[in-house]
């Protein structure tokens, strides 16, 4: 679902690629892996192919972004629900 909204591969989301996009898609997926599922920061990092640290960076960045910007928000919102169907 992420990788269709953002028009990435999920090989360009696990990848280590820094482009604005790939890193606003992992970051989201992060975010939502995180808040739907029990796994933990370290298991999320193995399967998007990053570290603990930018795990809890990427957390950082997004809950950051949802209180400064109402798109966010709903964006992650509306992703969130497309998931559970």
């Amino acid at each position: 679902v992420v990788s269709n909204h953002f028009g990435v591969s999920i090989e360009d989301i696990k990848s280590k690629k820094k482009t604005q996009n790939d890193s606003s898609a992992r970051q989201t997926a992060i975010y939502i892996m995180r808040n739907l599922t029990s796994l933990s920061k370290d298991e999320i990092g193995k399967i998007v192919g990053r570290d603990h640290a930018t795990v809890i960076y990427a957390l950082s960045k997004i809950e950051t972004s949802i209180k400064t910007k109402n798109k966010t928000g709903a964006e992650i919102k509306k992703l969130i629900k497309e998931i559970k169907g």
